[in-house]
């Protein structure tokens, strides 16, 4: 090939040349003429392109024209060879050899064969380990020792390129040492691969209905067994166990099973550090995948100890693409973490960083997908940050993304359409934000088996939003329904869970109801306790919930303790202005007046009327509760006229954010009939009384003391 002459006997293939009579070249093709037809030690040569080896006798075998050669990694080989090898196994009647293309190697090399007649259909397992054997079988030429003469003559022709040669030599070891280590690679991952096909065969065997007496079992069910299967599998390697563990942890989670899915994840890291690859890529995806859970469990501490080991680790790891997948985790759970804390720069730099690895992620698609949930995130830092239109605009643009991912994008679609839904109930857009709301519902019931703590927390959503605008009926339901999701998946330390007994105890005192509110209530000022702690001022609007309980349950001394020390809370932390300080100072009053101290009554009612407008001016359902609570402090303490105005604005707050029959609008509603009738114009209080009391049968419970007050007022009018 390179102008050598092959040695007889070495078994070298080399191009069969012709001297003599040959031709002057190809007519208008220099290029072809110069190919075929070349000097060589000043003698002119045909080369047609055949290959073939030259026997210690002189004798040529023809292996195949050069141009069918097939070049697979590096090796050059002639079909014809392996043709006439297939056609001497006793099975096969003909045989046609070829390459086909490959990324690896170049070209890889194909055989398609026929069966002799009569033959049995052909196995492939079989039909390899014959020609393996054959290939065993063949001769193993011993070179002889040549003419001293003609090595040195070569030597002398090659003398220049030696050192290019043994450098060559050297590139060509490194790259064979290479290639046994992709070999090995790819021999560890099909003994993976069929160690999991094993695996999973005996999992689906498990499952077979026969076995269960033809019954269908569960999903949950089915990876129950498979979890079984994974711990009785004793031929299964730590690595293997280790991936089919992490797989079964990311199928709990979105199961909604989250206590199964860290056991699995616990399991898998064990397995993991028994293998070589301590910590690469598998350990990255099992160690995000438990603080994943641990944030979502509400263990914050716990998921920035395996960030921060992530972050530390990360350092060493290739700059590939399947490392940017986990690096682009670990940066979106570090800004969720943030944005819990309120550090929202922080934040907000982190998911900046997530999305920066877009163009180096693996899967484009999965990209894609995952950058919509960080669209969630950032707008809802932004909305945190109180930019709200900003975090609207960023959800909507989100929104037109998922749509053109299709289904694969719902997940972040359902996040998507609850941020949107709670944002806008939160401005005091409930109209707006129902539609997103039920929309959410609809994608969670498509997704997620009922009791999937996702779709509690979509029920929950709605369920929030209808309550704020006075829609007891038909918010009770739909927060017993989440409630009992998220108790049945066992998730009660998920946010959305920890939020269900606030929402249904302020549901049951708006009807009226303390001895249902007051177990609820209890509830979720514990769980605030051991979330924050006694001491902090985070649970001051749980104590300000307990405050107005107390009061409505005729315990006027207790409410004041809780008063005290929900105030205490708030200046211990130097945040005087917090929105929940004119409520609280308001309770504080109606205690007071319970307990007879007019004085101090009037003391704190004067505070808070300081604060009502300039804390609450742009929150007009805070602001209307709070004004309902002033109008009755102020006609407690005889200042009817003023009690009557508190009413008439607290009417204008509620009357664009919450339907006609609002406890809140219906209380005020009754107040000032009370006050007219006290001005002795019954014709106005009756007016009143007549709208308001079909408000108060549908909403409150028989024996509330509202109900009794309009009998009262009913009766006064009447005689």
């Amino acid at each position: 090939e390179h102008d050598r002459e092959v040695v007889p006997g070495s078994g070298q293939g080399g191009i069969v040349a012709v001297p003599g009579a040959i031709p002057v070249g190809y007519f208008k093709d220099p290029a072809k003429t110069a190919r075929t037809f070349r000097e060589v030690d000043g003698v002119t040569y045909s080369f047609p392109g055949d290959w073939a080896t030259v026997g210690a006798d002189g004798s040529l075998t023809l292996l195949g024209r050069g141009s069918q050669c097939i070049n697979t990694g590096g090796e050059k080989v002639f079909p014809e060879e392996v043709e006439e090898a297939i056609k001497r196994l006793p099975t096969v009647d003909d045989a046609l050899v070829f390459g086909v293309p490959d990324e690896r190697f170049g070209q890889r090399v194909v055989a398609v064969v026929s069966a002799a007649p009569g033959a049995p259909a052909l196995d492939v397992d079989a039909l390899v380990a014959d020609l393996r054997a054959l290939r065993d079988r063949k001769p193993i030429s011993l070179r002889r020792q040549e003419s001293r003469y003609v090595l040195w003559r070569w030597l002398q022709r090659r003398a220049v390129p030696i050192a290019v040669s043994l450098l060559a030599l050297l590139l060509l070891g490194l790259a064979f040492s290479r290639e046994v280590q992709l070999r090995q690679q790819a021999q560890a991952e099909r003994d993976s691969a069929r160690a999991v096909s094993d695996f999973l065969s005996n999992a689906y065997a498990a499952a077979d209905p026969e076995v269960h007496h033809g019954q269908d079992i569960s999903v949950q069910r089915f990876m129950e067994l498979q979890s079984e299967a994974i711990a009785a599998d004793a031929s299964l390697t730590p690595d293997i166990r280790a991936q089919l563990q992490l797989t079964m942890g990311h199928a709990f989670a979105n199961l909604g099973r989250y206590e199964q899915a860290e056991e699995l994840l616990a399991l898998a890291l064990d397995n993991q550090l028994q293998t070589r690859d301590r910590h690469g890529l598998r350990w990255g995806q099992i160690r995000i995948a438990q603080a994943k859970a641990a944030r979502q469990s509400g263990r914050s501490e716990e998921a920035e100890a395996i960030l921060t080991e992530l972050l530390h680790v990360q350092a060493g790891w290739p700059q590939t693409a399947e490392y940017a997948d986990l690096r682009a985790n670990i940066y979106s759970i570090l800004a969720a973490l943030e944005q819990g804390r309120r550090n929202l720069d922080l934040a907000a730099d982190y998911i900046q960083q997530a999305m920066a690895l877009y163009p180096q992620r693996s899967d484009r698609r999965d990209a894609d997908i995952s950058q919509l949930y960080y669209v969630v995130t950032l707008g809802s830092i932004q909305a945190t940050r109180g930019d709200a239109e900003t975090a609207l605009q960023t959800f909507e643009a989100g929104l037109e993304s998922a749509a053109k991912l299709g289904r694969e994008a719902n997940i972040p679609r359902l996040a998507l359409l609850g941020w949107m839904g709670v944002l806008l109930n939160r401005q005091g857009r409930p109209l707006e934000a129902e539609p997103h709301l039920r929309q959410a519902i609809a994608v969670a019931e498509d997704l997620y088996p009922a009791d999937h703590p996702r779709r509690s927390g979509a029920y929950g959503n709605l369920g929030t939003m209808l309550l704020q605008a006075g829609r007891l009926n038909d918010a009770e339901p739909l927060l017993r329904q989440a409630l009992d999701g998220f108790e049945s998946a066992k998730a009660t330390r998920s946010p959305g869970y920890l939020r269900m007994p606030r929402e249904l105890g302020e549901l049951a005192m708006l009807r009226e109801d303390p001895a249902t509110a007051r177990p609820l209530l209890e509830a979720h000022l514990q769980t605030q306790q051991a979330a924050y702690g006694s001491d902090s001022p985070r649970i001051v609007p749980a104590l300000i919930l307990l405050v107005a309980l107390e009061l409505q349950d005729g315990q006027p001394r207790t409410a004041l303790l809780q008063a005290q020390q929900a105030e205490a809370l708030i200046r211990t932390a130097g945040q005087s202005d917090q929105d929940e300080l004119p409520m609280l100072l308001l309770l504080t009053a109606e205690a007071h007046i319970a307990l007879g101290d007019r004085a101090s009554a009037e003391r704190e009612q004067a505070r808070a009327q300081t604060l009502l407008a300039s804390q609450l001016a742009n929150k007009p359902r805070a602001l209307a509760h709070a004004l309902q609570r002033h109008a009755e402090v102020l006609y407690a303490l005889g200042q009817a006229q003023q009690a009557a105005a508190a009413c008439t604005e607290a009417l204008a707050q509620l009357q664009d954010i919450a339907v006609a029959a609002h406890p809140i609008r219906s209380r005020c509603l009754l107040r000032l009939a009370q006050i007219h009738a006290d001005d002795g114009d019954a014709g106005r209080a009756r007016a009143l009384l007549d709208e308001v009391a079909p408000m108060l049968h549908a909403t409150l419970i028989e024996a509330a003391p509202s109900l009794r007050w309009l009998q009262a007022l009913q009766a006064g009018l009447s005689d």
